[in-house]
């Protein structure tokens, strides 16, 4: 008895949608048949609103029994057809289309077909084939849940298929398959309770669903040779696949290419990284809802390897001889040549491959791209990066996705990631195999990788091999790079660095604390010599000119020299030294009495030069007098000459040493030279050289002078380059070590900024919730007011009127202290000096009757127009208070004045203070800085910021004006007048 094996339709079910790896596997079996078919181009597009998958190419198509007799017949190879039958297939192909089918196939098993039962449940397939005018169009309708059927055999299930000599409408097909749907063979199985009603219930909602596709009716079918699958009942692979990866995103930028996880799965399906293939053209076009999502050049790019840290590029021939380049950014090629280990046992060679990867580093400080380069390549490497392998230009899944190590790079890097360097989080790129007709890599079946066999194996040994020694030699941490020693160089100047600004730091607190216990003893001696010159300018006024001249010069130059002593105690920091908040404040405060002590000191030696000047005047004569002048105009050359003379004299001794240093310098980077040279050519003489015949010692001697060169420029250069400009600048003033000055005094600055935005933060918290508590309060005040003006008469509503007009005072001087409540304020057309007076008057009446505060008429009569009075009083509350804090200070008996005036410029708040230091002007409406002891430092930034709010601005005035006293003196003037 002879029997034969049959198969049940599941099997289908089995091979299609359970070992078809993902949705990008899927497809590009579908897109690696139309590279069968000589296809040029395909398309792909997700309509999500219909659910609908298209995928369509422009190959030579099928005839309707290709489809009959292969399409739907498993395993059938189109490489094994007859070669009659292939002419007859291939006849109507163009002559470039002829080049391309003698070339490998890309689909092997005859099972790819398949793949599409895992994209959706429903397939239509349209196909045209034929000449011009000899053309034949196949309609072919697959439910893939016919294939779950647990009993009914291959050629038991209902197929439709259909032949057409001319395109039809998609009103015929709509009705082709409405008919279909009503067929016999159709409702037998519907009614069919032997396999599951969801599957039954999907069978008859899909059907249907083809009617309701969204085409013109009178819309015909493509006519051109290709091959179109329409894909409904999709799983949820596909909206999976044409998700957005970010969901933040906003709506314009929804279909951006860098953000579409089925942009890498299309885009690098055919090699992008290569502009030749071998003279075979192929892209795809993928699209959402009719949008392109490509960018408009691909996402992987050939020119992108020139935008990577390091672009390696090696061939490996059939034996394992590895041989290529590698480039830094910017940077000359080096050479590279290896013979790999001997294969393992059960491992065969792959046949030659090519490698090539470009890698950017994951520490943005260790790359020398420029920063909008590198921000865009690792934005891409995101979404992109992996070791992909290319077998005749197609990619191989999943290889070349983040999840796959499949040459042990992230392995590796777990056990020490500074020695194997490599991630493949970090390159793109991967192996390129050639195109072979007995390639002897072989894809799975589920076109999920190779076959794990002797040259799968081979090739895994060979990679892993090939990139553990480029990491040991050229870029890992064992390899013996120039930039190591840079780094153990800049590690060490760092730390010396930090150890001489640790001891700089402290020497300065500790000159900072001597100096500041001298303070009050240095005080005392001032104030002892000024009443000593201030009794010789009144002895020499009322005595016979020139009795006490001689004496009164002598005590204005002790007076210098008092002014020398205070000059050398320390001001500002060492460059480059951070203050911790403590510190910072301590010193704040002995700097604030520093520049108060020598501001007014300054101006006392000023006043008593202009005394003397006069009565050296009276008392010599003129020529006397010029020679006395003429000695101050010579001061600088003579004395301070002098003086830097002494300044430079170390510099000048320290000649012979740098002269040494310089030399020692060369000495060192010419013998370093010599020692790589020597290391590479090892016992190499120009003899052996010119007895070799093979031109082996000709290649070391080139890679060693090659080598030897690429050092010179990388790194002796650059280092000696590097240190001759940086003396360079420091002889100019541009020194590095300037920004570091102003770094380490910004990072101060931003700490009191922060300090300084925490506590507004919170002040403005509890602001907000005391607003809405006094609004409310205010509204229920006026309220019963209002009523009780109704009942109320005579005497009893006076005293209403009174209490009203209080209320309504206490109101609005609550709500000036208000921020929100200002910011919100109505503007007043015109503000006239008279009110600002009254206010002055109310708040510091007794220094405005005592004559402290001295308001000019010009101010009295001026007027400020378009302004929120609560800023205005404010602001001038502010500096006024502040003034009478400074006035006076240092002046040594000076009673305090405060001066209010108006000049060409705009209104002036002045006082008779040290003023503010050259040092501090810029910083003085920074937020938090100041040096009252005990100072918030927030009122100049608040008012300075509240007056920008209504087109006024507030200034310092550095240099005297007109009307104005001698201390620190501000300005508001309107921001249009400016």
């Amino acid at each position: 008895m002879l029997a034969n094996f049959r198969s049940q339709a599941r099997v289908i079910d089995l091979l299609g949608r359970e070992q078809i790896a993902d949705s990008p596997t899927a497809i590009g079996e579908l897109l690696k048949n139309s590279l069968d078919a000589a296809a040029s181009q395909a398309w792909v597009d997700y309509d999500e609103e219909q659910a609908l998958l298209t995928i369509r190419d422009n190959g030579i198509g099928m005839r309707t029994e290709d489809v009959t007799n292969k399409w739907l017949v498993l395993a059938t190879d189109s490489s094994h057809r007859p070669e009659a039958e292939n002419q007859a297939w291939f006849q109507f192909a163009s002559s470039q289309q002829r080049e391309w089918l003698k070339l490998p196939r890309y689909g092997e098993k005859g099972i790819g077909r398949l793949s599409v039962a895992l994209l959706g449940r429903c397939s239509l397939l349209w196909t045209v084939w034929g000449g011009e005018n000899n053309r034949t169009g196949t309609l072919c309708l697959v439910h893939w849940n016919l294939f779950r059927h647990p009993r009914k055999l291959f050629e038991e299930l209902p197929i439709l298929v259909q032949a057409f000599h001319a395109p039809p409408s998609w009103s015929e097909i709509k009705s082709i398959v409405r008919e279909f749907a009503a067929s016999t063979e159709i409702n037998s199985l519907l009614d069919d309770d032997s396999w599951s009603k969801e599957w039954r219930e999907e069978l008859a909602f899909d059907l249907e669903s083809v009617s309701r596709i969204k085409k013109s009716e009178e819309e015909q079918l493509s006519w051109a040779p290709g091959t179109s699958f329409y894909i409904l009942g999709l799983t949820e692979h596909i909206p999976e696949l044409f998700d957005k990866a970010n969901r933040d995103l906003p709506p314009e930028e929804e279909l951006s290419s860098d953000y579409l996880k089925s942009l890498h799965a299309l885009d690098t399906f055919w090699d992008p990284f290569h502009d030749e293939h071998e003279g075979r053209d192929f892209s795809i076009s993928a699209s959402k809802d009719g949008k392109k999502l490509y960018r408009e050049n691909r996402f992987w790019e050939p020119g992108d390897f020139s935008q990577c840290d390091h672009h390696i590029r090696i061939e490996v021939s059939a034996d394992g001889f590895a041989e290529g380049v590698f480039k830094n950014y910017e940077k000359q090629p080096v050479s590279y040549q290896k013979q790999l280990k001997n294969l393992p046992k059960y491992s065969t060679s792959p046949g030659p491959f090519l490698v090539e990867i470009g890698y950017v580093q994951g520490t943005r400080s260790n790359s020398p791209l420029p920063d909008d380069i590198y921000t865009e390549m690792s934005r891409r490497l995101e979404h992109a990066a992996g070791f992909s392998v290319y077998s005749n230009h197609v990619r191989i899944q999943p290889y070349g996705s983040i999840d796959s190590d499949f040459v042990g790079f992230e392995y590796r890097r777990l056990k020490n990631a500074g020695r194997y360097y490599f991630s493949s989080r970090r390159m793109f790129g991967g192996v390129f195999l050639p195109s072979m007709k007995d390639p002897k890599l072989r894809e799975k079946a589920g076109r999920e990788g190779f076959i794990k066999n002797g040259p799968s194996r081979g090739l895994k040994f060979w990679l892993e091999d090939l990139f553990i020694d480029l990491a040991d030699t050229h870029f890992g941490s064992k390899a013996e790079r120039p930039d190591k020693e840079e780094s153990k160089q800049r590690k060490k100047n760092k730390k010396q660095a930090e150890e001489r600004l640790k001891l700089q730091k402290k020497q300065f607190l500790s000159q900072v604390n001597k100096a500041q216990k001298s303070f009050e003893p240095f005080e005392k001696t001032v104030s002892r010599q000024i009443a000593n010159i201030k009794q010789l300018i009144g002895s020499e006024i009322n005595a016979e000119p020139g009795t006490y001249l001689k004496s009164l010069e002598e005590e204005v130059g002790n007076l210098k020299e008092l002014q020398k002593e205070l000059s050398a105690s320390p001001a500002e920091p060492p460059a480059g030294v951070v203050l911790t908040d403590s510190e910072t404040d301590r010193v704040d405060s002995y700097t604030s009495k520093r520049s108060s002590l020598r501001n007014s000191l300054a101006k006392r030696i000023s006043l008593y030069a202009l005394k003397l000047e006069e009565a050296s005047k009276r008392h010599r004569s003129r020529q006397e007098h010029l020679r006395w002048l003429q000695e101050k105009f010579d001061l600088v050359e003579t004395t301070y000459s002098l003086k830097v003379a002494e300044l430079v004299e170390p510099l000048k001794a320290q000649q012979q040493t740098f002269k040494a240093k310089v030399d020692a310098l060369a000495a060192n980077n010419i013998q370093s030279l010599q020692e790589i040279f020597n290391n590479q050519i090892g016992d190499l003489t120009p003899k052996h050289v010119a007895d070799d015949l093979t031109e082996k010692s000709s290649k070391k001697l080139e890679r060693a002078l090659q080598i030897v060169e690429e050092h010179y420029q990388e790194v002796t250069k650059k280092h000696i380059t590097e240190i001759a400009e940086e003396i360079q600048h420091l002889l100019e003033g541009s020194s590095s070590i300037v920004l570091v000055q102003e770094y380490a005094a910004e990072i101060n600055r931003l700490k009191d900024r922060e300090a300084f935005l925490i506590e507004m933060a919170q002040l403005g918290l509890i602001t907000e919730a005391a607003s809405h508590e006094h609004e409310h309060h205010v509204d229920v005040v006026r309220t019963k007011i209002a009523q009780l003006r109704k009942s109320l008469s005579g005497s009893e509503s006076d005293h209403l009127t009174q209490l009203e007009a209080s209320f309504d005072i206490i109101d609005s001087r609550i709500r000036m202290f208000d921020p929100l409540i200002r910011r919100k304020g109505v503007l007043t057309p015109e503000l006239s000096g008279e009110i600002i007076v009254t206010f002055l008057k109310q708040h510091f009446g007794s220094y405005v009757d005592k004559k402290v505060i001295k308001i000019e008429d010009s101010f009295r009569t001026a007027s400020l127009f378009s302004v929120r009075i609560p800023v205005i009083l404010g602001a001038i509350h502010n500096l006024v208070h502040n003034g009478l804090y400074w006035s006076g200070k240092g002046q040594h008996g000076d009673p305090p004045v405060i001066r209010l005036s108006v000049n060409e410029k705009g209104l002036i708040i002045s006082d008779n203070g040290p003023g503010i230091a050259p040092v501090d002007q810029e910083r003085v409406f920074d937020p938090g800085f100041s040096r009252r002891p005990y100072g918030r430092g927030f009122g100049l930034y608040i008012a300075k910021e509240a007056l920008k709010a209504i087109n006024y601005d507030l200034f310092y005035l550095s240099e005297p004006e007109d009307q104005i006293l001698e201390g620190a003196n501000f300005l508001i003037i309107k921001t249009e007048d400016e």
